[in-house]
């Protein structure tokens, strides 16, 4: 079953945004502003904020192209054991399945990224459940 498309713009303001901690890290914290699990797919946007030396942990993901946009401080993304210096206005896409890790570096103020997932293409009619599978 593939997921239906959007008819209409999608608006989250960021007092609505769902905050929580990453999944392997709760020193990393997380605004979620949108979702999509349908059909097992995963399409979503969240920002991430990583203290110095802190790390999501190396994992990928199936089915699911993920796009990030550095919005504050400095820190180092990890995609298939390259290291990427970044800092903000930089992005990084990282192919579907690939290993990939962020990690803060900046003292001064938290690694903020804006993460996008988007389904790839030829994942469309994937129905498998999507899940994050480690390194």
């Amino acid at each position: 079953m593939s997921p239906q498309a959007l008819t209409a713009p999608i608006v989250v303001r960021r007092q609505d945004a769902q905050s929580g901690n990453a999944r392997n890290n709760p020193a990393i914290t997380t605004a979620a502003y949108f979702s999509n699990f349908a059909a097992g797919h995963l399409v979503g946007t969240s920002i991430a904020s990583h203290p110095a030396g802190e790390e999501c942990g190396s994992h990928n993901h199936r089915g699911a192209v993920e796009q990030f946009m550095v919005i504050g401080g400095r820190g180092i993304i990890e995609v298939d054991g390259v290291r990427h210096e970044v800092g903000v206005e930089d992005c990084v896409v990282v192919p579907v399945g690939a290993t990939h890790n962020l990690i803060g570096v900046s003292r001064d103020e938290p690694f903020r990224v804006v993460c996008t997932f988007v389904m790839a293409p030829g994942h469309e009619d994937d129905t498998t459940p999507w899940k994050a599978t480690s390194a």
